[in-house]
């Protein structure tokens, strides 16, 4: 169930996707079950991607999350401060795109290297309790983490 991305038209092995567009963030979004995307620097620092809100993200951020290895057809990995998904087969029209880390990647993150069919996207996660004065569509300030409801 959910939302996912499909291929309109065919695509080609070792197809180039993104960048991934998200809000960055310096917290350290370690959640074991979740399929964390970070720029990672040669220092060992690093800016998580906060894709948690499809308002601050690209599509990318609905491409869900490979189970197994055999539904794997794009893998994540970071190219200079970006990360993209590479497809890993030839899609056809209709194929849902399905993502994992690429193997150095996944070793860097300290992930499985193929799927562990736990981890589920960030999208609509939420990641950080404490209170952040941000304000919502309706210009209310909101503590992050607490469900707008309409009224």
């Amino acid at each position: 169930g959910g939302v996912g991305i499909l291929a309109l038209e065919p695509i080609s092995n070792k197809t180039q996707l993104g960048p991934f567009e998200a809000k960055k963030t310096m917290h350290d979004i370690d959640r074991e079950d979740l399929f964390i995307l970070k720029i990672l620097s040669k220092d060992g620092s690093f800016i998580s991607l906060d894709a948690s809100s499809e308002t601050h993200c690209n599509w990318m951020a609905l491409v869900q999350v490979a189970k197994t290895e055999e539904e794997q057809n794009c893998m994540a990995y970071q190219l200079g401060i970006s990360i993209f998904f590479n497809t890993t087969r030839d899609l056809a029209v209709g194929d849902e795109l399905k993502v994992w880390y690429a193997p150095q990647y996944a070793k860097k993150l300290n992930k499985s290297l193929s799927p562990d069919g736990k981890t589920k996207s960030m999208l609509g996660e939420t990641l950080f309790a404490e209170a952040v004065d941000e304000e919502d569509e309706n210009g209310n300030n909101r503590m992050e983490g607490e469900e707008s409801r309409d009224a």
